[in-house]
């Protein structure tokens, strides 16, 4: 699973379906990372988020897209960023984080492998840590007809191993997270919430 093939557009793309609300979801986390000591981005995309995230010690941005990395690079005005390409179940970190971000990236997947992104975020935070992540919920029909129709275009472009959108929320609590806040955007179709 890749996303080069959409990188250049990718944006864009998301605009035409969210509106003007594309940049305020992918920057949502930025005020409750303030003060943050360590911070790991997973899947952040072209990097909407980084140039809000102010007074943290560091940022690590772990993408499987090198032309994504290269989006964020050209926009990203922090020094304190270390971009990382590679898969987040095979990448070994040497650390733990104080904060984890996970915008649009757990949709990404079929059960399994879902929950086995939720236990590796919990093993790679500080005991105190926060997951925080940014993703769909089902909604409406229609809402639910164009998450359908998104899956199948990114599965043809970027090989989507997820074919249906699952209940994330529901499991990021089932592995012993508690939610500590939550932002609504497109009347509740996507959501933003804080896990500890």
């Amino acid at each position: 699973m890749s996303f080069d093939g959409v990188a250049l557009v990718y944006d864009r793309l998301a605009t035409l379906v969210f509106g003007s609300q594309w940049n305020q979801m992918q920057q949502a986390p930025a005020e409750n990372l303030t003060g943050k000591g360590r911070v790991l981005i997973v899947g952040g995309g072209t990097g909407i988020l980084l140039n809000k995230i102010l007074g943290v010690e560091r940022i690590v941005f772990l993408e499987l897209s090198e032309k994504m990395i290269a989006k964020t690079r050209a926009r990203c005005l922090h020094q304190q960023v270390d971009y990382v390409y590679a898969d987040f179940f095979q990448w070994q970190a040497s650390e733990k984080f104080d904060a984890i971000v996970m915008p649009f990236f757990l949709d990404c997947f079929g059960p399994e492998k879902l929950e086995m992104a939720i236990i590796k975020a919990r093993e790679l935070l500080v005991q105190d840590g926060e997951l925080h992540v940014i993703d769909f919920q089902p909604a409406s029909h229609w809402k639910n007809a164009q998450i359908s129709l998104m899956y199948l275009f990114f599965r043809i472009l970027s090989g989507l191993e997820g074919k249906a959108l699952l209940n994330i929320d529901r499991l990021v609590r089932k592995i012993f997270f508690a939610q500590k806040s939550e932002v609504l955007f497109t009347r509740g179709w996507i959501f933003y919430r804080v896990y500890s």
